[in-house]
């Protein structure tokens, strides 16, 4: 009796998933190379800048002290709040890391400029959005990618 099903042996068709788990990663891996935007505290008001920093997949925020230095990361799809608090001459960044629901975790970064602060809050809301709607990022080019998502998750006021 001869087989006529295309199905291949069980052999082949696990290499066949870790091949394509294999392509999935490094893709990750390259979203997460391609740095979308990257912002630092202003120099005067903090003497040593802290620096945060958005791509494809996630935000990071890293705080620099006397001496240490913190990194903390987040994925965007654990990203559940970003807010922007001002005052009169800088911005303050948040961004909640819903990672654990019981226990969200407040990110933020101070003494930005206003502009900076607001962009990536619009940024970082588009990205959100983009990827529940599992949005290929890789068919743009990295400037069209942050115009469009800016675009997207920017807060519009009602007249």
């Amino acid at each position: 009796m001869t087989s006529t099903s295309n199905i291949p042996p069980p052999d082949q068709v696990s290499g066949l998933i870790a091949a394509g788990n294999h392509r999935r990663l490094e893709e990750m891996v390259d979203r997460s190379q391609r740095v979308l935007m990257c912002i630092k505290s202003i120099f005067p008001f903090d003497f040593f800048p802290d620096v945060l920093t958005i791509d494809e997949n996630k935000v990071t925020l890293i705080c620099h002290e006397l001496g240490y230095e913190n990194v903390h990361g987040v994925f965007i799809e654990n990203i559940s709040y970003v807010t922007v608090d001002t005052d009169i001459l800088h911005a303050t960044l948040n961004v909640t890391d819903s990672t654990s629901e019981r226990f969200p975790k407040i990110l933020s970064i101070h003494h930005l400029k206003k502009e900076d602060a607001f962009k990536a809050r619009s940024l970082i809301e588009g990205l959100i959005a983009a990827k529940k709607l599992n949005v290929d990022f890789a068919i743009f080019k990295t400037e069209e990618l942050v115009n469009q998502l800016v675009k997207l998750g920017e807060a519009k006021e009602a007249r």
